[in-house]
């Protein structure tokens, strides 16, 4: 995820302390990337290319995280954990159903996602008003802020010092106000998780920032978090499946997968032997350990990364970049499956029987 602007190391280390940092020995540890978006990314790594570990910062530096420790957006799928009982009739539905054929999800980057900018401090502080130009909130937007081009607007705005996560559909700016269709703030270092019922900006309630794809993590070689995708049409909204709090599916397939399930690639995929590129297979080692979130409907099976906008992607991200996992999926193999739902802490209460 986007992280803090760096302080220079001369306001955070003394002095006699800045050789050994700026030494070999301690890059592996600190990574630091190339300015972007008007602020610096760092992000911990053990210095391997593939699957390094993101060891836990020290207190409060450096900030890696968006959300809180214990947040679900950063909680792995266990070893071994329970599938859903109907996992083999909701995957066989996935690669089945209309606009989900090839049996892989494509990558959103390029349209219909969320450029994401970073505010702080001495950010300009711009009203954002309604349709009706009823206001909403005071919020810092940078220069240059752009949505994505489509109907849907979409933008992401991280304000690391008024600490909220400002979530816009239908942004846009006309004869000096600065105007949208609905948005949403989540408070920063939250669990980024918001209660049954209350609408946000996406179809599940489901901050955006939490589940894109971002360039800092294809350098580091690991992504830490789930990722989100959407369906063509996700099953219809009858009751709300947690980190859901909303819905829009409107599939009445008995077997249609609802909005905030996961789905997980086969843990026990040698990710090494399918021919993936670096790129496709860190991708696919975060659908093994977080799986992805259904998080709304889309007219397709696809995940979302950073808009081009602000991550300026090179060839290393292609809308097919996943094709080979569709490979897999023959008459007798399925790689995709469906937690149950009760491995991230759900009532059974809360989820009876299926369909």
């Amino acid at each position: 995820m986007r992280l803090k602007r760096i302080q220079p190391l001369y306001l955070v280390f003394p002095m006699s302390t800045l050789f050994f940092l700026m030494s070999t020995s301690f890059f592996p540890v600190l990574r630091v990337s190339g300015m972007q978006n008007h602020s610096y990314q760092h992000i911990l790594s053990s210095g391997t290319v593939d699957y390094p570990h993101l060891p836990e910062p020290d207190g409060d530096y450096p900030p890696i995280k968006v959300w809180s420790n214990n947040s679900y957006w950063y909680k792995k799928i266990s070893k071994n954990a329970p599938l859903h009982p109907n996992s083999a009739q909701m995957v066989n539905w996935l690669v089945n159903e209309d606009g989900h054929h090839g049996g892989y999800p494509n990558i959103q980057y390029k349209s219909w996602t969320n450029p994401i900018y970073d505010a702080y401090q001495d950010t300009p502080i711009y009203a954002v008003y309604n349709k009706d130009k009823s206001k909403y909130y005071d919020v810092r937007i940078p220069a240059g802020a752009t949505p994505s081009q489509e109907a849907d607007g979409n933008l992401i705005i991280i304000d690391w010092y008024g600490k909220k996560v400002w979530e816009f559909w239908q942004f846009n700016y006309e004869e000096g106000q600065y105007y949208a269709g609905a948005m949403y703030g989540y408070d920063l270092y939250s669990d980024g998780v918001v209660a049954e019922g209350v609408w946000t900006c996406g179809g599940s309630g489901t901050p955006d920032v939490a589940t894109h794809i971002r360039p800092e993590e294809i350098e580091a070689g690991v992504i830490n978090h789930p990722l989100g995708c959407a369906l063509h049409s996700p099953k219809i909204h009858k009751r709300v499946y947690p980190p859901a709090s909303t819905a829009d599916g409107r599939s009445t397939d008995p077997y249609a997968i609802p909005e905030g399930a996961r789905i997980q690639l086969d843990p026990n995929l040698d990710l090494d032997s399918l021919g993936l590129s670096r790129t496709a297979k860190i991708i696919a080692k975060c659908m093994q350990d977080y799986g992805m979130v259904v998080t709304q409907s889309g007219g397709s099976w696809h995940l979302y990364a950073e808009h081009t906008f602000t991550a300026n992607w090179g060839p290393e991200v292609s809308g097919d970049i996943m094709s080979g996992l569709g490979d897999l999926v023959t008459s007798s193999y399925n790689p995709w499956r469906i937690v149950d739902y009760s491995v991230f802490g759900a009532a059974e209460k809360d989820f009876p029987s299926y369909p």
